[in-house]
This record gives structure tokens, C-alpha cells and sequence, in this order.
């Protein structure tokens, strides 16, 4: 009977959350970063200068052992496709079992991802290294937002640069307080113009 009403929790809590997922999809294909907006030409010259107070430090110590261990859950994404003008938006939906460790000195989080019961990919994800911060606040201590950029060289010369907008947020004993509950979110930027988004809504497994 507990195990039932487990699953069913579970369920209703990602239904619920890919309601939000539908309402925070807002975003339109290739829109400009907001950081874009502000700082025009200078966007492309942007340097990382996000630094962790000791303050910060300390709630991400506590954060991360709030999450670390394993999870399961559902990963919706969003990704634009095409030219500007006639941009394609393409909606996936992948299940998936996610690690989280505290490395020496950055987050890592393994990821498995299969549909219908076929595996169709893995990935490691290593956050809030040394290098590439350029936001970093906590909203609260169980909410987490930070951002980061990244440029690679293009083999035909040139560069192009990312920018990654991240969002955890941790609840503890959530739904009906049957499960710890990571719910967690990438926005990804190309060359300052939105391509995609990454909805993660996770359980403890």
C-alpha cells in the first residue's frame, strides 16, 4: 500500500510540476539574453567575475549535502532549431537517474536518460568550478541560482560563447512529506540568443 501511494505521490508532484514547466517555457526562440540587452557589444567580451563569499560558501556546504546521493524523476526539454526568422521548437521528454557528488572542487552530477525503458544517453554536468562564474545568489538557503559562460574556439576560426542560467531549489520531505524533492533548471544562451531550456524534476531514489 506505501509503496502505491509512493508512486502516486510521485506522479501528482510531476504532473504539477510540468505545469509550471508549461507556464515557464515562456521564453521564445533565439530571444536575446537579458545581459545582451544591457550590455550590447560589450556582451561579447564578458569576463567571468562571480566570486562566493565565505558566507556562501557555508550554505553551499550545507546545500550540497542536502542533494548529494542519488535521484530519479523526469527531464523535460525545450530546444530551438532553425534561423531566426523561422525558428522550430522541438519539446522532449526523457526519463532519467542523476548522481550528485561534491568533487574537490566543483559539483558533479551523473546523468542517465532512457525513454520507454531504453537508455539513450549519459552526461556529466561539473558546476561552480573555478572558472566561468558570473552570478552567483542564494534566495534562500534551499534555492540556489547562479550563472555561468563558456567560450570554445569554432574549427573554421572564430569563437562562440554560452551562457548558462542555472536554478535549484531543494524541499525537504515535500510532497504529502513522503520524498526530498531537487527540482532544477538550465537556460541555455548561443552567442547572447536563447536556444533551449532543461526542466529537471527529481526524487530521491
Amino acid at each position: 500500500m506505501y509503496k502505491f501511494m509512493k508512486i502516486k505521490y510521485f506522479f501528482i508532484t510531476v504532473f504539477s510540476f510540468f505545469i509550471v514547466i508549461n507556464n515557464s517555457f515562456s521564453k521564445e526562440c533565439f530571444e536575446k539574453s537579458q545581459r545582451l540587452i544591457e550590455l550590447k557589444n560589450d556582451y561579447y567580451g564578458l569576463e567571468p567575475n562571480g566570486k562566493i563569499s565565505i558566507k556562501d560558501r557555508k550554505l553551499l556546504n550545507e546545500f550540497y549535502s542536502n542533494i548529494k546521493g542519488e535521484w530519479k524523476g523526469v527531464i523535460q526539454y525545450k530546444i530551438c532549431e532553425g534561423r531566426e526568422r523561422s525558428p522550430k521548437l522541438t519539446l522532449k521528454k526523457a526519463n532519467a537517474t542523476v548522481e550528485i557528488k561534491m568533487a574537490t572542487n566543483y559539483l558533479l552530477i551523473k546523468l542517465k536518460k532512457s525513454r520507454n525503458d531504453y537508455n539513450i544517453g549519459s552526461e556529466k554536468l561539473k558546476l561552480l568550478g573555478d572558472k566561468g562564474l558570473l552570478y552567483f545568489k542564494f534566495k534562500s538557503k534551499n534555492n540556489l541560482v547562479f550563472s555561468e559562460i563558456i567560450r570554445k574556439r569554432n574549427v573554421n576560426g572564430g569563437s562562440r560563447q554560452m551562457e548558462q542560467n542555472y536554478k535549484f531549489e531543494f524541499i525537504k520531505d515535500g510532497y504529502k512529506k513522503k520524498e526530498d524533492i531537487l527540482n532544477f533548471s538550465i537556460s541555455h544562451y548561443l552567442n547572447g540568443v536563447f536556444i533551449g531550456d532543461e526542466k529537471w524534476s527529481m526524487i530521491r531514489d
